[in-house]
């Protein structure tokens, strides 16, 4: 067993540290337990907290892991028994699948892509094999900010079919799931389905009732699979899935591999690749009003390596600003880059790097910061808990427009304020959050934690957690 270095009592970054560890630890239990949404969110928010704090302060916890672990399970087991004696004081079949529907996003599909283009051949080739064959298994692959959820999308929301599914489409998001207890719990929440010691059985049940064909979408599949190992449990629950012959499942995932226990339909959807020039122009003033015969569109677009994501990013940019100051702040920050030692980095990195140096951003500082606390949340965050979290930021509604007109943020069919897997990744890496923004956020999580300790459920008088 390790022991603790040093007897002294530890500093705010090492409380820090110990509590992200045990509440990470102890959350993650409770929200699959429970289900309640905002739990999930604080489960993968406290362990992005203990790993910056990790980062920034490269301190020692005097904590072991076996502690933190036996002091999780007795607060996990407190706060399970604090809902299992609300639950008793409840009209008789009452469940907390019932009570947590107050606070649980419909099963909402994200809206169509108003700006889809370039992307036409592949969009058909889907439709075609759908269409084909309502038990397809299609995996729709490539890198980062390529364009993958929105030709699944797309599709989804194609008159066709529509058609042939009707409401019997939905639409899942896995980019919070790092476990494949975590994805089960994510996909049984989705449906509403009662919480049952096999989650597993429960989705296969309540997907077996339908007689009709069924479109499932599983976006950022990537996020649970690429974990080496849960990728064999990831698998065999995809797998389980897969027997339903009715159940059509199309996933989108970053890279150019497929989970091997699937049958995958043929011909296989090659990776997606860049745009052609005449897609990314398309894009670029489908976001952009720019005139026609701009002379610096081509090269701006040429530096975007018509990656969608990054031609996006450049065209909101140019909205406020010109092509020619564009491209002179992305040739400087290259050769920033180059000075500090970086040998390469990918044309969305440098996007993603010249959309947070634009002067709307530099007018605005605390965006950035926000954007810093938006890398730690796969699930976003509603307005109102931004309101609520007393964050050290000037008018963090404004911080919040500024980011979503810039494309660095977006807000999805709850209204939660989201950031994408590429940018979360880049941010995290590059601007961790500010330790006084950690510090809110940890302070939040232990109202949260608070709250438990006389939990009531919603009543009319009573307003949600988001």
């Amino acid at each position: 067993m390790l022991r603790v270095r040093n007897p002294k009592a530890p500093s705010k970054a090492e409380y820090l540290l110990q509590y992200g560890g045990l509440a990470a630890h102890m959350l993650k239990e409770i929200a699959e337990a429970t289900g309640a949404p905002y739990l999930k969110t604080i489960a993968g928010l406290t362990t992005l907290i203990i790993q910056t704090v990790e980062v920034q302060s490269h301190v020692i916890t005097a904590v072991t892991l076996a502690e933190m672990q036996e002091q999780a399970s007795r607060r996990h087991q407190k706060v399970m028994d604090i809902l299992s004696s609300k639950q008793a004081e409840l009209p008789p079949g009452t469940t907390l699948n019932d009570l947590r529907r107050s606070s649980s996003s419909l099963s909402l599909l994200p809206a169509s892509p108003q700006i889809f283009n370039g992307r036409d051949k592949e969009q058909q080739q889907i439709i075609t094999t759908i269409q084909q064959d309502t038990g397809a298994r299609i995996a729709i692959l490539g890198p980062g900010g390529i364009g993958k959820t929105t030709l699944a999308l797309s599709v989804l929301h194609d008159h066709n079919i529509v058609d042939i599914f009707g409401t019997r489409r939905y639409f899942i998001s896995c980019d919070a799931a790092i476990t494949t207890d975590g994805l089960i719990s994510i996909i049984a929440k989705y449906f509403n389905l009662e919480e049952k010691h096999k989650q597993s059985n429960a989705i296969i049940h309540y997907l077996n009732r339908s007689k009709e064909p069924v479109l499932i979408v599983l976006d950022n599949f990537e996020t649970p699979w690429e974990i080496l190992n849960q990728r064999s449990k990831v698998e065999d629950f995809l797998a389980l899935l897969s027997n339903l012959p009715h159940l059509l499942i199309v996933l989108t995932m970053r890279g150019v591999e497929r989970p091997s226990k699937i049958r995958w339909t043929r011909p296989f959807l090659a990776p997606l690749k860049p745009l052609t020039n005449n897609a990314a122009e398309e894009i670029f003033r489908d976001i952009a009003d720019i005139n026609n015969d701009d002379p610096d569109l081509l090269e701006l677009l040429k530096l975007t390596d018509n990656l969608p994501l990054a031609v996006t990013l450049m065209a909101r940019l140019v909205e406020s600003e010109t092509c020619t100051n564009v491209l002179l702040r992305w040739k400087n920050e290259n050769t920033s880059l180059l000075s500090d030692g970086v040998d390469k980095i990918s044309s969305l990195e440098k996007s993603i790097s010249i959309s947070i140096s634009s002067p709307r951003i530099i007018g605005t500082p605390d965006a950035l910061e926000l954007l810093s606390l938006l890398a730690l949340l796969p699930d976003g965050i509603s307005t109102t808990t931004l309101l609520r979290m007393n964050l050290p930021l000037d008018n963090v509604i404004k911080c919040r427009f500024i980011l979503v007109s810039t494309s660095l943020a977006y807000v999805d069919e709850r209204g939660r304020v989201k950031a994408l897997t590429p940018i979360r990744e880049y941010i995290r890496t590059h601007h961790p959050p500010q330790n006084n923004s950690l510090q809110s956020l940890n302070v939040y999580v232990n109202q949260m934690l608070d709250v438990l300790d006389y939990y009531e459920y919603p009543t009319k008088q009573q307003s949600s957690v988001h």
